[in-house]
């Protein structure tokens, strides 16, 4: 029998899953028209569709800047405190002494960057030890500590805004979608979470036909101590419209 070693790193990540898990978090998932997405990704073959998602994820977040929000407790009183920053924390595999485990850098601004920007950014981080990527020095600290320690580091960190957004961002993005996954809620502390799933060629009723069109699968998930349903349901439907509809260089 082959014995693995329960690395630090691993400790963090199951600590993070047990914060994350403490509450049910709903999720909703949608089917979009990923024509004009396709399109426009073929016109750009340096681009991938991860940092075209993501600047329509912070485009949405201009109508629905509660998609932004942060839950913490600064002094006795819970608050929603809403930055100006949309910053989105991508799920992104790295190797690290050996072991390989999901990391989740953060790209800063998004609402205030161009697609080819973004591109740029996420291909810069892809490329990055994991020991050298921005802020990874508080990170590594809290890989060492004992579990225990870890636990309530997590709930000290999400008791201030800042810190929360220096270390998870604001929306949390997982992209599974090359590996043939169509429905996935990944586990986040982030009020919100898109989970990207494949694209399909699938029948569709277009103008009262019957069409051929690549079908995008997403999956939000959302804290709903922040976020109604109904609320979910605005942002997931605004979210289809705008990768359905958009002019995407416009963007």
């Amino acid at each position: 029998m082959q014995k693995l070693s329960y690395s630090g790193i691993r400790g963090s990540i199951a600590q993070y899953v047990r914060f994350a898990t403490r509450f049910f978090r709903p999720f909703f998932s949608i089917e979009v028209n990923a024509h004009r997405l396709v399109e426009f990704r073929s016109q750009h073959k340096d681009i991938t569709y991860t940092p075209i998602l993501l600047k329509i994820i912070a485009t949405a977040a201009e109508k629905y800047p509660i998609m932004n929000g942060i839950l913490a407790r600064p002094f006795l009183r819970k608050k929603i405190y809403v930055p100006g920053e949309v910053d989105i924390s991508i799920a992104m595999e790295k190797n690290y002494k050996g072991e390989t485990f999901v990391a989740i850098p953060i790209v800063r601004s998004v609402n205030e960057k161009s697609i080819k920007t973004i591109a740029s950014e996420i291909n810069y981080l892809s490329n990055l030890p994991y020991e050298k990527l921005p802020d990874i020095k508080p990170v590594l600290f809290f890989h060492k500590l004992p579990d225990f320690w870890k636990y309530w580091s997590l709930k000290f960190i999400c008791r201030s805004p800042r810190v929360f957004k220096l270390f998870f961002g604001t929306i949390g993005f997982s992209n599974l979608g090359k590996f043939g996954i169509t429905i996935a809620s990944p586990t986040w502390v982030n009020n919100i979470v898109f989970g990207i799933g494949t694209i399909e060629e699938k029948p569709i009723v277009i103008n009262g036909e019957i069409e051929k069109a690549p079908i995008l699968h997403i999956t939000m998930g959302f804290n709903h101590a922040v976020i109604d349903g109904a609320m979910a349901g605005r942002i997931l439907s605004e979210v289809k419209g705008l990768i359905e509809n958009s002019d995407y260089s416009s963007l």
